[in-house]
């Protein structure tokens, strides 16, 4: 008979292998009611585009007034000038970029191949209790499977 810890382990691993799927498949987007205690890192990856980044800026700043003592950082386009309006919110303390210049075939798998995972262990060091994805896309879903955090939101 398998051990609690190993079971509670094969859970973990079954959630995240879910996240992979497409959200029609998924019944559900979040895997908590409410956190258990205040997280301390929150990650909020954006989608690509300029507008984009600018209507999520007010969820950014509701989850900063909801958690103010949080390091709320953002995952962000730099080429399309994501990076640049992150520095102007002040509810956000650190912007990382993605890496990916634009979206063609070459350059993604190229991405997938190298820059991806250089961008996956950079993540997993900074420990992030949330992770809210605005925009899912493939990416963005590995990335987020790949986290290792606590608690998610799509």
């Amino acid at each position: 008979m398998l051990k609690l810890s190993k079971m509670i382990d094969i859970f973990k691993i079954k959630c995240r292998l879910r996240l992979l799927l497409p959200l029609r498949s998924v019944p559900w987007l979040r895997n908590f009611k409410e956190p258990a205690e205040q997280p301390q890192c929150i990650l909020c990856m954006t989608a690509s585009g300029l507008g984009d980044v600018i209507m999520d800026l007010p969820a950014i700043h509701a989850l900063k007034q909801k958690f103010p003592n949080a390091r709320l950082t953002v995952l962000a386009h730099f080429n399309s000038g994501g990076g640049e309006i992150c520095k102007l919110a002040p509810a956000i303390d650190e912007t990382i970029d993605t890496g990916l210049k634009n979206f063609r075939w070459p350059t993604v798998i190229f991405f997938m191949l190298c820059r991806f995972w250089v961008l996956l262990f950079q993540l997993r060091k900074k420990k992030f209790d949330l992770a809210i994805v605005f925009w899912p896309n493939p990416i963005r879903r590995l990335l987020l499977a790949g986290l290792g955090g606590r608690y998610w939101i799509y």
